[in-house]
């Protein structure tokens, strides 16, 4: 498992706030040795609002701005200090999601890290404009903490997609040689494993099963046996293959378990998780690779607004970010 180099704390709340979430960043920066960045984001000044405050410019009052913020956020430099981790602060003005892109494009940046916004009324989602944005077009793994949340993580669940095809065929050997760290599901699991390095990591997938499909739209003479039958033997494949995939997992954590919800994944999860204890969901994010700004289907969109915990979400190797920094 690859160690961290660079985080990026996105901060724009009170320390007190954020303090629990920073510190928390801080000791996984120490435990990878990696270099934490602070950017603290704030609305730019227009020239109107600065000739409204007379003898002030644009520049002025950024730069006055700027030293407030870096003085409020000197607490965490000593901090860091105090646990060797290398930390600066960067206090900027623009779009927040626009500026945290481009900081992580410009340091490529492992992970960032943020308290998640309060949802809007007017929206169904759990989270707020900018944490959508960042869900959408962060080009690296993107950490939203919702405040009430534990830390360290006690429940991480991982959130996979597993392929049958090969094992229909009795192929496992083929299976095996796909499991690979930079596919999007050992990506997952290598993120789960990170945030949540003591035994007992959970791993879900949701299933659906063929024959009830079948039967839905042909007209056919099965029994309500002849299904359950199929059923049970759909089921018993995908938990081969989600044994298959945890496999190199379980060698290093015995008490990992896997979890087969049986439905259509944005309510077979949605549902799994109202009815299981989660801190944080690791998810990865279903991406056409290359193609910026195509972000997530359906299914993984349904799933990040609805949530009420924590959420890790991984992007796929090869995602362009629609952010073009200049």
């Amino acid at each position: 498992m690859d160690t961290l180099k660079t985080i990026i704390f996105v901060s724009e709340k009170t320390l007190e706030e954020e303090q629990a979430l920073y510190s928390w960043a801080l000791e996984l920066a120490t435990k990878h040795q990696a270099f934490l960045k602070v950017v603290r984001i704030l609305p730019a000044v227009s020239p109107g609002l600065a000739a409204w405050l007379q003898n002030s410019t644009p520049m002025t009052l950024q730069q006055q701005q700027q030293e407030k913020q870096v003085a409020i956020l000197k607490p965490w430099l000593q901090q860091a200090e105090q646990v060797k981790v290398k930390v600066s602060l960067d206090v900027q003005f623009g779009k927040l999601f626009f500026k945290v892109i481009e900081q992580v494009l410009d340091l490529d940046a492992d992970l960032v890290v943020k308290l998640a916004d309060d949802a809007e009324s007017t929206h169904h989602s759990l989270f707020g404009s900018q944490d959508l944005h960042l869900l959408r077009k962060c080009p690296c793994a993107i950490l939203l903490h919702k405040g009430n949340a534990v830390l360290p993580y006690q429940n991480v669940v991982a959130s996979i997609d597993v392929d049958v095809n090969n094992l229909i065929d009795g192929n496992d050997d083929t299976f095996k040689i796909e499991l690979d760290s930079q596919r999007l599901n050992g990506r997952i699991l290598n993120w789960a494993k990170r945030l949540h390095p003591v035994p007992g990591l959970k791993v879900i997938h949701a299933w659906q099963s063929e024959a009830e499909e079948l039967v839905y739209h042909w007209n056919t003479d099965w029994t309500e046996l002849d299904m359950l039958k199929f059923n049970e033997k759909e089921r018993e494949l995908h938990q081969k293959a989600m044994d298959l995939e945890v496999e190199p997992y379980r060698q290093h954590d015995p008490k990992l378990q896997t979890f087969l919800p049986k439905g259509i994944p944005q309510k077979a999860i949605l549902n799994w998780l109202e009815e299981n204890p989660c801190d944080l969901l690791v998810m990865g994010t279903v991406a056409r690779v290359g193609v910026a700004g195509w972000f997530i289907g359906n299914t993984a969109e349904e799933i990040l607004q609805q949530v009420s915990c924590s959420v890790l979400a991984i992007k796929p190797k090869g995602f362009v970010t629609p952010v073009k920094v200049e």
